[in-house]
């Protein structure tokens, strides 16, 4: 059973000469005594190997127009971004106008029963008389003025047997 030693992680850190000079040294003993932190240095010596005969890529020929063209469009394709977001903005505010207005619409057809000048102005006929007419514009006025309702109540209490 192996056991975990605390300087493991320094083993990397070793093999990839990154360790400052001064605690080489030190380090270097604790290796030659820690079997975990020599199995850990004997694991990265073949990985090490493979990446050092590795073929390093080679770039495409046009590589630095590739890298141009795609630097000249980046800053269209922002504003187009910035363009559809408008759009989308823009389409959001004509959806809500529209659901508003047919709501006010609707609340303004549905507010109740006509006033009581509307039902007297349309039960009038052509054969209406000038008293009629004088009554209908009284009406209306009072209407205009919130007294309509009571008006009409009143006049249909005392025309009633």
């Amino acid at each position: 059973m192996t056991h975990q030693c605390p300087e493991l992680p320094r083993v990397h850190v070793y093999y990839d000469r990154e360790m400052p000079l001064d605690q080489c040294g030190a380090f270097e003993v604790h290796l030659s005594a820690c079997p975990a932190c020599q199995a850990e240095l004997a694991g990265l010596e073949p990985l090490g190997l493979r990446l050092r005969q590795g073929r390093r890529p080679v770039p495409p020929l046009d590589l630095a127009a590739q890298i141009k063209r795609r630097i000249v469009r980046e800053p269209y394709r922002a504003m187009l971004r910035f363009a559809w977001g408008l759009t989308g903005a823009a389409a959001a505010i004509v959806v809500v106008c529209l659901v508003q207005l047919n709501w006010v619409d609707n609340s303004s057809a549905a507010s109740g029963p006509p006033a009581a000048w509307e039902i007297l102005a349309v039960r009038s006929g052509p054969d209406a008389g000038a008293s009629e007419e004088m009554d209908l514009a009284t009406w209306i006025a009072q209407d205009l003025a919130g007294e309509a309702a009571d008006s009409v109540r009143r006049k249909q209490e005392a025309a009633t047997p």
